[in-house]
């Protein structure tokens, strides 16, 4: 061939990018060849040089000889390196090579961003300066915060525990987990995990869930259903004693209500379960008696004659005590039960054996932390099926007080689980085929959920005729 042959190159540099070239003359040699594509395409690195063969279906072929490369042709830039045996191969990442740290710059330029990014990145910077943590910093606001607890509770500057308490969780979830330490030293390291308000936001820290508003509204949910099935529990005696529980819960005629019911319920629910409660739930006469009772428990201050059947309708001081001492008291029985299962929770702590069907139950049916596990216990599936039968209320009037009330009404379905289905489609990878994009931020209010608390409008969906023109568009539609 000529020297005055022109020669039309299409340059593939990398999976992505390719290059159009065109020489007015072909060069006489492959390493001719090399010279010009990298000066003209301005490439700073060594390299070979494949193309495809005609001969062989375009397939990619090592060029050797300028002979086997047509005047109109496809090249493929492959980087390479000069091995110590003079070999040429494939670029390897072996960056401390003197090919490959002799073409880094000696200074990098970082290039000057828009006025917002270097405004955000110089705020970024102050704060990390200002307020970097380290565990220094961390352990630095642990001991402010017990300093404050040295003060009377006037004195407190909440506000300063609270953020304190905020910025050092992780350190905290750190030593907790990991370090497991006795609950004597949790208290002289983390005085606020023992104060009530602080211990809430630990909870939701953890969980992002108010743990009083869950619990009791789940609660209050299942009662109706809880004791209906108490009252079928007649046999053996357990029966017996379920029974006594039911009969102290009707004989509280005149305070009967939404609390009496939530302790009735609670009371009877380890007997369901054929757990022992009594080892945990006990009573005494005097505060001073619950000073020495055992690892977990819940010692309420009675008189004997307000304890029917052993159901704590009414409390004058319960001590919640944690491996045999107190760490925190409250006035109602229920309300310690909810602070118990939050100091077990964040503590890190395990649930008492003799009621670990109890405790489990609050955590995984009432408060719907499975924490991963694939399926519960027997016995508590059981009773998870049981309550999974569908209840809706209805306003009834009462017969005897001439007032309306909400009461239940059973039916025969089942609930179909609105927020888990949501919840596992939003964990699979083809969730855009259900239409779901992601979670709503108005689930983040507390008293709202956009699955749970739409209520049907009878007005606008039937009378104005909403309801019957969406079924007409439906018949088009499939029609």
């Amino acid at each position: 061939m000529e020297m005055t042959e022109a020669l039309k190159l299409r340059v593939i540099l990398d999976d992505v990018n390719a290059e159009r070239l065109i020489l007015p003359s072909r060069p006489e040699t492959v390493n001719a060849l090399i010279f010009e594509v990298k000066n003209k395409l301005n490439l700073a690195y060594d390299f070979r040089l494949q193309f495809q063969d005609p001969e062989f279906d375009n397939a990619l072929c090592n060029l050797v000889n300028m002979e086997d490369l047509p005047s109109k042709a496809t090249i493929k830039i492959v980087q390479a390196v000069e091995s110590d045996l003079n070999d040429t191969v494939l670029l390897s990442d072996n960056t401390d090579s003197p090919e490959r740290l002799c073409r880094w710059p000696e200074i990098f330029v970082v290039p000057t961003f828009s006025y917002e990014v270097e405004y955000a990145l110089r705020e970024g910077n102050s704060a990390f300066v200002k307020e970097g943590k380290t565990k220094d910093t961390l352990e630095t606001q642990r001991i402010d915060m017990v300093e404050q607890f040295k003060k009377t509770s006037i004195e407190r500057d909440m506000i300063l525990i609270h953020q304190h308490m905020q910025r050092t969780f992780a350190l905290r979830r750190e030593e907790i987990v990991n370090s497991a330490p006795p609950i004597a030293e949790l208290k002289v390291r983390w005085p606020a995990l023992f104060c009530e308000a602080q211990l809430y936001s630990e909870f939701h820290r953890i969980t992002n869930q108010n743990l009083p508003f869950s619990f009791y509204a789940a609660l209050d949910k299942y009662t109706p259903q809880l004791l209906k099935l108490y009252r079928k529990r007649k046999t053996g005696s357990l029966g017996e004693k379920m029974d006594a529980v039911l009969m102290a819960y009707e004989e509280q005629e005149q305070e009967k209500n939404i609390t009496t019911a939530r302790i009735a319920a609670l009371a009877g629910l380890p007997l369901y379960l054929k757990e022992d409660s009594t080892e945990i739930f006990k009573t005494c006469k005097d505060e001073l008696e619950a000073t020495q009772e055992g690892a977990v428990a819940l010692v309420a201050v009675v008189n004997e004659d307000e304890v029917p059947a052993g159901v704590l309708f009414e409390t004058h001081h319960v001590s919640i005590v944690l491996e045999s001492q107190v760490v925190m008291a409250h006035r109602s029985w229920a309300d310690s039960l909810v602070i118990l299962f939050e100091l077990i929770y964040a503590l890190h702590l395990s649930y008492p054996e003799k009621l670990s069907g109890f405790f489990e139950f609050i955590q995984v049916v009432l408060l719907n932390l499975d924490d991963g596990r694939k399926q519960l216990k027997p016995k508590l599936q059981a009773l998870k099926n049981e309550l999974d039968v569908g209840v809706r209320y209805d306003t009834r009037r009462n017969s005897k007080t001439g007032t309306y009330e909400q009461v239940p009404i059973n039916d025969n379905f089942i609930y179909i689980p609105i927020l888990k289905t949501l919840n596992s489609l939003q964990d699979d990878p083809t969730l855009t085929s259900f239409g779901i994009k992601r979670k709503s931020i108005l689930n983040t209010l507390q008293y709202f959920n956009i699955a749970e608390n739409y209520a049907v409008d009878i007005m606008h969906d039937i009378l104005e005729g909403v309801g019957q023109y969406e079924v007409k568009l439906l018949f088009v539609y499939l029609i």
